[in-house]
């Protein structure tokens, strides 16, 4: 072989070897970034006694890329001496584009129940004075690129106790109307069920076609995503009895 062809052949396993590394490097970078997380700045709801009533704790952001979250979290603590049967968070997320911020909004949420019959058959699933939940969400939010996100802002702005207390720092008032709107479609979901199950002489036989297909007829009228949501979790409800086969359940909730 010419001195000038194992020069040829060597320069060119150079460049690939370059390549590679600079394949690898780049792979470990984006490996690294996934992991990514931004401190969360927490608004807390103002001191009674000296004792935050309802703590927001641990909040916390992971990126996926410089303009997009993967997921965002928090625990929430209850310092009442109530139970906490629903709640609402608020997170306020702030990019920066070349200077010029921008926002957007992302909520989340707890309702223990959508409806008395879930409440019943899971023996309550309220969160109990000293107590603590997780609140995440695992929805994708981005910003256009190359705007990059560099906050993130939580608050709580609505919670209701069992003893039907009401904290709701919402001026529109926006989550007490979805969590009394879930709930109605809840009770409009089993009164059609429990309808539809007597018809059927008190068997689910297609039934279940229905509720996994999400087919509600028009006249329940859920024509807002609240009032669907709640009747597709009661669905989802009614689904698990049947795929556990409890038959007793089933009759105890829609039979009577």
């Amino acid at each position: 072989m010419s001195t000038r062809r194992v020069t040829l052949v060597s320069v060119f396993v150079f460049l690939c070897l370059i390549v590679v590394f600079a394949f690898r490097g780049k792979s470990k970078q984006v490996y690294e970034y996934q992991k990514t997380q931004l401190s969360v700045d927490i608004k807390q709801l103002p001191h009674e006694g000296g004792v935050i009533p309802v703590e927001v704790q641990r909040g916390k952001i992971q990126l996926s890329a410089p303009n997009e979250i993967e997921s965002y979290s928090c625990v929430v603590k209850n310092n009442t001496t109530q139970a906490i049967t629903a709640l609402a968070l608020e997170w306020t997320f702030t990019a920066d584009n070349n200077g010029r911020p921008t926002s957007l909004s992302g909520y989340s949420g707890m309702d223990a129940i959508y409806h008395p019959d879930i409440q019943d058959y899971r023996k309550s699933r309220s969160l109990a004075p000293g107590s603590e939940i997780t609140m995440d969400s695992s929805s994708t939010t981005s910003v256009p690129f190359p705007a990059r996100i560099i906050k993130a802002e939580v608050s709580l702005i609505y919670v209701e106790f069992a003893n039907k207390d009401v904290i709701d720092l919402d001026p529109k008032h926006y989550s007490s109307k979805t969590t009394n709107e879930e709930r109605e479609g809840a009770e409009r979901c089993k009164k059609w069920l429990a309808q539809l199950y007597k018809q059927q002489g008190r068997s689910l036989e297609g039934i279940i076609s229905l509720l996994r297909s999400e087919s509600f007829p028009t006249e329940l009228r859920l024509d807002t995503h609240p009032l669907h949501h709640g009747a597709k979790m009661y669905g989802k409800f009614i689904l698990s009895l049947s795929a556990g086969n409890q038959q007793e359940a089933i009759e105890k909730y829609l039979g009577r």
